[in-house]
């Protein structure tokens, strides 16, 4: 759920009143960063930072703005400590140039909320998911696609402090909210039905196994016939399907295992790739 270099920069003109070529630089950084050209990417963006703050001072938005992306890229390279500096220097600025409800500071508060769970601060995060959805369902409205990916995380974060309950209790109003405003089909109504049953299956009980049986196998249908079945979503929806039969129908959950491995091999057919494929998809199962 973390906000791409592309979904922040690209339909802003943040460069608006900038020099030409600060902002051809900026724009290549995203692209160069886009394209998995990490390295060249993180040096571009540290010049352009550079320079516009030196030219419009350390608050200027379109730094800000490069110096977010830039702690992306380095949380997506495993420098989580920089990424943790950079992402709350940049929080801390917006919301005091900004206001805590402005959008793009709820968004730097998302992005570091995400950093604080990925490096196992759960507490912290929650704290920060749970800001970040007051304001949204204050400012966007309970059933905004925003404020229902917050509500989706933060119900990760109660999961894996084992608060299952309440957890259970967040995706069944998220799943419910996302029917109303997006429809049965709908991507978010489909993963938040795919992370509910995640939650039921964890918990244990006849009937919550049952509810989380359902759940997949409707979610796997409605991706079969919207995405197709390779697509890799409609792969993580028939693994969670496998793990959750494995006690109750082990035989069926062998059988959804193999078709797995058949569709893969139809887009994957070489044995490298194959195998590869094969060590992704138990991931794909296990998280969304």
């Amino acid at each position: 759920w973390i906000c791409s270099p592309a979904q922040m920069a690209l339909g802003k003109e943040l460069m608006s009143g900038q020099s030409e070529w600060l902002a051809d630089a900026h724009r290549a950084a995203v692209s160069l960063h886009e394209k998995g050209y990490k390295t060249a990417a993180m040096e571009l963006y540290r010049l352009c930072i550079g320079e516009l703050e030196k030219a419009h001072g350390a608050e200027n938005q379109c730094a800000l703005q490069a110096q977010n992306n830039l702690a992306v890229l380095y949380e997506e390279c495993q420098q989580f400590q920089e990424a943790e500096k950079l992402h709350t220097e940049v929080c801390k600025k917006m919301e005091e140039q900004f206001g805590a409800e402005h959008g793009d500071v709820t968004s730097s508060k998302f992005n570091l909320a995400a950093l604080k769970a990925k490096m196992g601060s759960l507490e912290e995060s929650e704290a920060m998911y749970r800001n970040v959805l007051e304001v949204r369902e204050r400012t966007l409205g309970p059933q905004h696609a925003n404020t229902l990916r917050a509500k989706a995380n933060l119900a990760d974060i109660l999961r894996r402090q084992d608060r299952l309950e309440e957890a259970e209790a967040m995706l069944t109003n998220l799943v419910d909210q996302a029917r109303v405003s997006f429809g049965r089909d709908d991507a978010t109504t489909l993963k938040g039905r795919c992370q509910l049953a995640h939650i039921l299956a964890l918990q244990g009980d006849e009937t919550r196994h049952r509810q989380a049986e359902a759940h997949l196998r409707e979610v796997v249908s409605r991706r079969e016939q919207k995405l197709g079945p390779s697509h890799p979503e409609t792969l993580t929806a028939l693994g969670r399907l496998a793990f959750v039969l494995e006690c109750s129908n082990p035989r069926e959950a062998e059988q959804l295992n193999e078709q797995i491995w058949q569709r893969l091999d139809a887009l994957a057919p070489s044995e490298k790739r194959r195998g590869r494929a094969r060590q992704g998809v138990f991931s794909l199962s296990l998280a969304e």
